[in-house]
């Protein structure tokens, strides 16, 4: 008897695209997917965990983007699910890891930075990600780019806040 593929409307399909095939299970939930087909997939190999609760639909290795959304996922607080509405991640991709996709650096970061709003419960600790809170993340997120991080000017101010030394704090105000 074949398995049957999980339920995954066009709403669900460009969602996955739209986050380089990484989803989280509260996602999921919002769009009917039911957890006992998220397991069947992850079972089966085809799908894989990145972080708790954060699947790549996909095996293999992540791509940078997927990478990237994966931690903002990872980091994001699971919203209370109500019917009929779509909740979008409230971490955002910051300091150096904002600056990479931004052009600021040619190198990526080894840690990826995400902050999240400041007030609220820590996230779950995840391998190579560094969180960061702050008091106004809805002022200082971008409104449009994706993956979520935090505005250029923002990034800029948060990387002179956080350099080593007056020399790299200027280099980062400086083209």
């Amino acid at each position: 008897m074949p398995r049957r593929r999980p339920p995954m409307g066009p709403d669900l399909v460009a969602l996955i695209r739209a986050q380089a095939g990484v989803v989280a299970r509260w996602q999921f939930r919002e769009h009917g997917v039911p957890d006992s087909a998220i397991r069947t997939l992850l079972d089966s190999g085809r799908w894989t965990v990145r972080h708790p609760g954060v699947h790549a639909t996909f095996s293999g290795d992540l791509g940078r983007t997927a990478e990237l959304w994966a931690a903002v996922l990872a980091c994001s607080r699971r919203p209370r699910l109500e019917p009929g509405v779509r909740h979008c991640p409230d971490a955002v991709l910051s300091h150096e890891t904002a600056a990479e996709l931004y052009g600021l650096t040619d190198r990526p970061s080894a840690v990826v930075h995400v902050t999240v709003p400041d007030g609220r419960r820590r996230p779950v600790a995840a391998p190579g990600i560094h969180v960061h809170f702050s008091m106004h993340l809805a002022d200082r997120r971008h409104p449009v780019r994706s993956p979520p991080r935090t505005r250029v000017e923002d990034t800029v101010l948060d990387l002179t806040q956080t350099a080593p030394d007056i020399d790299t704090a200027i280099d980062w105000l400086s083209p």
